[in-house]
């Protein structure tokens, strides 16, 4: 086949290469062309600012420009137009306003300002970018709390007149490499940041723009230093410098101290009186990293945080904290509160926290495993005080409630299942306590049943309240400690429906020996050499308040002594280890009971020896006279009533009266027992209504009743007998327990 033939020798398809190359080689010709332009017309912007405006007029403009921005006097030492940069501002500082320390509020040796070339050919002067390089700004609080840029924060009329219009609504504005320092006077802090860059994009007065932040700074906290870098991304909206309607937001903040990132977003809004909002979220804080800027105690591990913050500036230097959530699942805490700043700054906080597990409020710190703390607890509390001083926050209110409540309160105590309402004010100095139920378990003894209602105010405790179980008997008591901080008096009433007295002894005594031992005297105890006086008196503790009280309780119980209606009264002072200055008074009644082998009361309890020495006493009658008065005295006795009344002064024991009323017999005794100088003295008289034996005249009354009296005297813990070789008269029990009673009104 015959090729077709094509002039000059070119081939068809050698055309369509070169169109298709033209077409690629289109976009960068217009690429070329839109970069010359650009060339062009930077160099005809130049001419052009050159042309309308010599380099002081225009140094003059941009002076008197910031001026009216920054209400302070600026300098600027000379402008160059340049033929691809624009503007260039050599020596520019913005002077410090009258009243506040330091000569510049800013200085920066360059700044480069590009425009835009159109606006010329409309006689305005119109900003695409304005960059700072590496300028000092100087940011100052003074004595009376104000900032040296608050006056930015106020809204105010333009009284400027430029030659021609200017716009700083520039693009870019932007501060590189910035040593920013904030001084803070009436707290004594000083700040410097190095590296703070500033960028805001589409720069309007009356529309909102974009900015980024970032800055580092280095910092002396707790004698080690501290490195803090922050980037922030965000917008604001200046509302035509009309402050309160301005507003700004941070869409990102992110700080990094130490390699431990925090990162943030938040918003205010209105400059004048701002409203704000923060959100927070913090890392995971243990001891180990909190103690790299302040002593803290071993075992702190604070969980993942959420922190959620709102509130307002109501008035310059005031915060009004509408509400703070910190959220650490399953933790939450929400509080509110007022912070005033300046150089009385103080602050107020209320927070509230709902019910929450124990096993997670023990993870917060390891310091509370030896309490075992168990169960729920939900509360708030109100705090106040001042910035800067170092004194302690005062707790102005703490409410607490406590549901199946478990801890351990010392080696020798535990408390389980308790409800507990707590509520306190005035830094604690009075507390309402209330418990529902409960159980305490302390040095042995177990008390169940809890129900418990008591106040702490102005240093003294009332209990209004206090309801137990213990070892099967139920007390019902109330009470006062006057100065609970070091007690100087007990005060206590209430009633017990039955008390198993030896159970009670036993477990007196053994609280008083556990405490002994693990708070030993200054010195040593003396010997006792056997002596139940000698014993008894250094059992007692060291110190003991005054105290004063009645008891009732329905039946007492014991192996040798059971009676009801036990009524105890008793009003004592100076109680300690000796008895040398104990004083006051006890009355005792009870019955009707019954005494069972009256021998072995002597020997089952020093206690109980104390109590009933005048009626032992006449058991030692037995072994101290060859008469049948051995047989006169029952080992067992059941009797109607038995009333003792009892005065005390300096340890010495005066038994005013000591009466005992039975079918089987009466008596009556009076004396002292001197618990210092262990010596006795008692006038004991006693009367049986039958006899098994005919008795001399002199053991016998008027009325030919076996009657007796006798004397116990000297040692205390040996005493001797003296009988009364006399006949008794008829109603001598009677007329003595009459005179006694008399006496002891």
């Amino acid at each position: 086949m015959t090729q077709p033939h094509h002039p000059h020798g070119h081939q068809p398809h050698s055309k369509a290469y070169r169109h298709l190359w033209r077409i690629a080689l289109l976009p960068f010709r217009i690429l070329a062309l839109l970069v010359l332009l650009a060339v062009l017309t930077a160099g005809l912007g130049a001419v052009a600012l050159k042309f309308l405006v010599t380099s002081d007029q225009l140094r003059a403009v941009l002076a008197a420009q910031l001026q009216d921005v920054l209400q302070r006097p600026v300098q600027i030492r000379d402008v160059h137009v340049m033929w691809l940069q624009g503007i260039r501002v050599n020596g520019l500082r913005v002077l410090e306003a009258p009243g506040f320390p330091g000569p510049e509020l800013l200085s920066s040796e360059i700044a480069v300002a590009k425009y835009r070339w159109r606006s010329l050919l409309h006689k305005r002067l119109d900003f695409t970018e304005v960059r700072l390089i590496a300028p000092r700004i100087d940011l100052v609080r003074r004595q009376d709390g104000e900032w040296n840029i608050a006056g930015l924060l106020k809204p105010r009329e333009r009284k400027v007149q430029l030659p021609f219009p200017v716009s700083l609504a520039a693009d870019v504005i932007a501060v590189e490499n910035a040593e920013l320092r904030v001084r803070d006077l009436p707290r004594r802090r000083d700040v410097t940041v190095k590296g703070f860059n500033l960028q805001v994009r589409d720069f309007n007065e009356a529309k909102p723009f974009s900015f980024t932040s970032s800055f580092g700074t280095d910092s002396d906290l707790g004698g080690r230093r501290v490195t803090v870098k922050t980037q922030v991304r965000g917008s604001t909206n200046l509302a035509s410098f009309e402050w309160p309607k301005a507003w700004l937001e941070a869409e990102r903040v992110r700080i990094s101290v130490d390699g431990e990132v925090v990162t943030a977003s938040g918003r205010v809004r209105g400059f004048t009186a701002p409203q704000f909002e923060v959100k927070l979220r913090l890392p995971r804080l243990t001891s180990e990293k909190l103690g790299r800027y302040h002593p803290v105690a071993p075992g702190i591990v604070i969980p993942p945080m959420a922190l959620s913050v709102r509130g307002n500036m109501p008035e310059p230097g005031r915060i009004v904290l509408q509400s703070l959530d910190a959220v650490a699942e399953p933790l939450r805490l929400r509080a509110s509160g007022t912070l005033r700043l300046g150089p009385n700054a103080a602050y107020r906080l209320t927070a509230s926290m709902p019910a929450a597990g124990f096993e997670h409020i023990n993870a917060l710190w390891a310091g509370w495993a030896k309490r075992r703390f168990a169960g729920t607890a939900e509360g708030g509390f109100t705090v106040s005080g001042t910035l800067g001083t170092g004194e302690r926050p005062v707790i102005e209110r703490l409410s607490l409630k406590l549901r199946d409540f478990a801890t351990v309160l010392s080696p020798d105590a535990r408390l389980s299942g308790a409800d507990l309402t707590v509520a306190g004010s005035r830094n604690l100095d009075e507390l309402q306590v209330v418990a529902a139920r409960g159980r305490l378990v302390a040095y042995t003894n177990a008390f169940a049943d809890i129900d418990l209602a008591m106040r702490v105010a102005g240093g003294d405790l009332d209990v209004q309240r206090l309801g137990l179980t213990w070892s099967g008997s139920h007390v019902k008591l109330k009470g006062r400690i006057e100065r609970l901080s070091s007690p100087k008096s007990v005060q206590v009433q209430g009633s017990v429906d039955k008390l198993a007295l030896q159970e009670a002894i036993n477990a007196a005594t053994a609280v008083v020996q556990q405490i002994r031992a693990s708070h030993p005297p200054g010195q040593a105890t003396p010997a006792s050499d056997g002596k139940w006086s000698r014993i008894f008196k250094y059992s007692i503790p060291k110190t003991f308040p005054a105290t004063s009280g009645d008891i009732k309780i329905g039946e007492v119980i014991h192996p040798n002594f059971n009676t009801v209606n036990l009524d105890l009264t008793w009003n004592l002072q100076g109680i300690a280890t000796g008895l040398n200055q104990a004083s006051g008074r006890i009355r005792a009644g009870f019955g009707p009971g019954r005494v069972t082998n009256i021998p072995e009361l002597e020997k089952a309890n020093k206690f109980l020896r104390a109590i009933f020495l005048p009626f032992v006493y006449m058991q030692k009658l037995r072994n101290s006279t060859n008469l049948s008065i051995g047989t006169m005295y029952p080992k067992t006795l059941d009797f109607t009533r038995i009333y003792g009344q009892y005065g005390l002064q300096n340890g010495v024991v005066d038994i005013g009266a000591f009466h005992v009323d039975s079918g089987q017999l009466v008596a009556f005794a009076n004396g002292n027992m001197d618990f210092p100088k262990e010596r006795v003295n008692l006038h004991v008289l006693t009367r049986l209504t039958t006899s098994r034996d005919p008795l001399p005249e002199y053991l016998t009354d008027e009325k030919g009743r076996p009657s007796i009296g006798f004397f116990v005297k000297d040692d205390l813990n040996r005493p001797s007998i003296e009988i009364e070789v006399r006949k008794m008269s008829a109603h001598a029990i009677e007329d003595a327990l009459e005179q006694a009673l008399k006496k002891g009104q």
